[in-house]
Parts: structure tokens; sequence; C-alpha cells
């Protein structure tokens, strides 16, 4: 699914905005308090205090942005500062390896405060804290053109938040269903089909943020088409090309990524992460990919996994092109190196990233801090910012036994040492057996 990345602070992000989906997109609440803010009237109120707010080069875009609103009412300012916590949510606010900051996570709180300040407006001391703190790290790189078109994607995201408040009850509830991709596809089209200049930047952040397991963690258009010209071999009866829609590469990018978690069934798919991209930025040779979902295919007992995506290539692996992919691979070994990182996650933290919140906060509210629930370790060495990352989320039912619901009573706190020891065990112990096994020190 295309919310698999490499990002410590994901799931609070995820969390974040499903707490904005449900409240502020298909309801008219607020991030912040329990008041109507994202309400139709108070939309199309900003919309027109700002509609001809473009920045110039003589005016900073919060200098420019307080002359539209100094005579707004206090919500609709209200509602801007909210607007760009959204406008915020995509784009890197930290440098890591793989990419620089498009803007720091300060400046973003630093700007959502100001816009505030202008409504004489503090936020209330009890707000979550991953609001205004982990969301603001950003989810994917947005590049040099964000900052430069921040009042094109404002505009353009109005325009289409008063077009979806005006729809029906029923279409709204349908478009709600964010686990089924046709309904995913409708409302892109129907974004895609709403009048006036489209944003395309903040188009694709709205649909991955909207429907995360269809639409890629991209925010470029150029990056989509890219990858599927690179992998076209997964798409024999496809053709994508300059005039294709947005929509039309969406799916077909859908459809490459069904292949590849196909082909690579133990390895979380990150189009910016090995095995897809190496630390250089070049893509992976499409045809071994290719080669090993054919392959996967053979050796799977219903020739295609479980996955539609599988089916749809015509015919089954050979012993042709198992010969084929060693072939590959051996060529490709001149040119790999050894020790490089890639990602390896668990499915089950990108279904339900609100479950990790979850039970973290609940063992530090029975605690007072975070512990495993093993070795009892506190992980009072780490600073207090980075703890967290120290512990993993672990299941007490696999996954692997079947589709379940979970709980925080169904999950274990544990340190990454003792999660690592205990899944390195055969069979699988429980966490009790576990911490049973530390304390006979077998």
């Amino acid at each position: 699914m295309a919310r698999v990345n490499d990002l410590e602070w994901r799931d609070e992000i995820y969390a974040a905005a499903d707490k904005w989906r449900d409240k502020c997109f298909y309801e008219d609440g607020s991030l912040f308090s329990d008041e109507k803010l994202w309400t139709l009237e108070n939309i199309q109120a900003l919309h027109n205090y700002t509609k001809n707010f473009e920045a110039s080069k003589d005016k900073e875009y919060l200098e420019k942005l307080e002359e539209h609103l100094k005579n707004a009412p206090q919500q609709v300012i209200a509602l801007d500062a909210q607007i760009h916590w959204f406008l915020y949510l995509f784009p890197l606010g930290k440098t890591i390896p793989t990419a620089t900051a498009n803007i720091r996570a300060q400046t973003k709180r630093e700007n959502i405060n100001k816009i505030l300040s202008w409504a004489n407006i503090t936020l209330p001391q009890n707000i979550p804290d991953h609001l205004l703190t982990d969301e603001l790290l950003g989810i994917g790189s947005s590049g040099a053109e964000f900052n430069k078109q921040r009042y094109k994607a404002h505009e353009y995201f109005l325009r289409l938040l008063i077009a979806f408040k005006g729809i029906s009850s029923n279409q709204k509830k349908r478009f709600a269903t964010i686990d089924d991709p046709q309904t995913a596809w409708d409302f892109a089209e129907w974004l895609d089909n709403l009048s006036g200049p489209r944003n395309t930047m903040m188009r694709n952040a709205l649909l991955f943020f909207l429907y995360p397991d269809y639409f890629e963690r991209m925010i470029s258009s150029k990056d989509k088409t890219n990858i599927v010209k690179h992998f076209r071999i997964f798409l024999p009866d496809t053709t994508i090309g300059p005039s294709s829609s947005l929509l039309e590469t969406d799916k077909a990018l859908y459809e490459i990524r069904q292949k590849l978690e196909f082909a690579y069934p133990d390895i979380g798919i990150d189009f910016y992460l090995e095995p897809i991209q190496n630390k250089n930025g070049d893509w992976f040779d499409a045809e071994i990919a290719h080669a090993k979902f054919k392959n996967a295919g053979q050796l799977s007992p219903s020739g295609g996994g479980g996955h539609s995506a599988a089916h749809s290539e015509s015919g089954k692996a050979t012993d042709s092109d198992a010969l084929r992919l060693e072939e590959l691979e051996a060529k490709a070994l001149s040119s790999q190196t050894e020790g490089d990182k890639r990602l390896v996650t668990h499915y089950v933290r990108e279904r339900a990233p609100q479950l990790r919140k979850a039970k973290l906060n609940a063992v530090i509210k029975q605690h007072g801090h975070l512990k495993c629930e093993c070795c009892g370790t506190f992980a009072d060495t780490y600073k207090p910012e980075i703890r967290r990352s120290v512990f993993e989320v672990h299941h007490r039912r696999p996954l692997s036994e079947g589709m379940t619901t979970n709980g925080v009573a169904d999950l274990a706190l544990l340190c990454a040492n003792c999660h690592s020891a205990l899944h390195a065990a055969t069979p699988l112990p429980t966490v009790d057996q576990f911490r049973s096994m530390l304390k006979n020190g077998d």
C-alpha cells in the first residue's frame, strides 16, 4: 500500500490526517476545538476575502495574506489557520537522508500561530501534541515549487472545498468509503472535473491523504509519469503517454504497485527506497522486478497470490522465465552494492497507524512513562523527543492468522531489542512466554 515509508513520525501524520478528514472535510468541525468551523459559509467567506490574493515580489506571502484578512471575522481567520495546517501537512518539515526540508516544522508552527494572532486567537493547551508537532514534520518532498505556489494551492483548495461541501449527503457518504478503489477513482474523477485552474500538487496531496491505499505519496505528477514509464513492462495492455489524464496515470501506478508487492512480498514497497530506487535516485531494473513477479505467480498455488493485479498478466511463468530471472540478477550483480538500507515494515501498522499512538499514550497514562513489557526498560538514556522511536507496538495475535479487529488491549509495547528477539524465536512465543524466557535466562 502507498502508506509505506521509512519516516519515524509517519503514524502520527496519518492519525492527524484521519482526524482532519473525519472532523473537517466530511463534517464541519474543527481540528483544535469542538466548534463548527469548516462550514460552507465560512469557506465561501474566506474565498471571497482571498480570491484575488497573489504573492508578489515586493510582498511576503503572509504579509499580503494579512492585508486580505484584516477585516475578516474571527472564525474566518481561524479557518484559514487550519487551511494552512493542511497545506503544510505534506511538505517535509525536516531534512532526512534522502531529501531536504521544504519548509521547516518550526516555520510551519510560527506561520499558523501568526495567522491566528490576527484574530487574537491562542490555541488551547489541551490539543493533541501531534497536531502541531509531529505532523508538521511532513510526509514527502514537495520540491521548491511548493513555497512559490502556496497562494495557488490556497485558492484551489478553497474552490474544491466549496464544491465538496455543496454536494449531497449521500454522495459525501459514498466518497467517505475509503477502503474501496472504485470510490477512490470516482472521487478523483469528480475532483479533476472541477471548473477553474487546477493545482496538481494540492490535488495529489489531497488524494493521498483521503485514499492512501490507492494514491501514491507523491506530490509531483512528473514523478508519477516517470515511474509508470520506467515500469511499463508491468502494463502490457496499457498505454500511458503525454496525453494521458492524471487519473489514468494514478490507476497505472496502482497496478504497478500491486504487482511489485506480489513480486516482493516481504518488503514494503516505497518508490523512493530500495529495492525500487537506489541511493543515487535511479530506479531498479524493471525487467528483474517483472521476472520476479512472473516467477512468484508460478510458485503461488493460485497463480496469483490473491492479488487481482497478478491475474491481469497474460500467462504464467515458465522454466525459461526462471532462467531469465537468474540471468538478469547475475548481470545486475556486477553493478549492485551490498549493505544499503532497505525498508521492511509491518503492514498492520500501516493499516491502522492510530493504534500505535493510542498504545503509547495508554502506557504513559498508566506508568507515567514508556516501558517495555518484557525487559522493563524505560529507555531513559535517550532524549524525550526520540524515546518513542525506541519502542515497537507488537500485536499479541499475529495478523498472519487472519483479519482481526484490534484495540489497545490487543497490543504490547516492547523495546526494539525484545521485539526483534521475540520474532527471532521459533515457534513465535507470546509476550508472556517471552517474558518468562527472559527471567529464566532461556
